[in-house]
């Protein structure tokens, strides 16, 4: 699992700790010194070894594709904003479960979100 910040500040420890690992430091120590588990710079390592550092560039995370068109997102905005209880929900809460379930019923996508 990816550690908490941007793609960028990703980048910079993985380069921070190849750089130790070129000068001779061991996996636990570069790990140490920047903070990370061993075996992510164990991979770091790899990584370098097969790609240089290029390998280590920041990947930006694919986007999915909108499910819904400009238009479908204009009208579920609308009935949202009418409330749950024109909805038919009987408490006037907005939930994520519930706002799938209006995407389900009005757009027909089931599947579309998960609440």
């Amino acid at each position: 699992m990816r550690p908490k910040g941007s793609a960028e500040a990703l980048e910079m420890q993985q380069r921070i700790a190849a750089k130790l690992l070129q000068e001779g430091k061991g996996i636990r120590e570069a790990a140490r010194l920047v903070g990370a588990a061993p075996s992510a710079v164990h991979g770091w390592k790899r990584a370098l070894e097969e790609g240089g550092m290029e390998a280590l560039k920041a990947k930006v995370p694919a986007r999915r594709a909108a499910r819904l068109s400009s238009e479908q997102k204009a009208e579920l905005e609308q009935l949202l904003l009418a409330g749950p209880l024109a909805a038919g929900f009987p408490t006037d809460l907005w939930t994520a479960k519930r706002v799938a379930q209006v995407i389900e019923r009005h757009f027909k996508r089931a599947g579309a979100w998960s609440g």
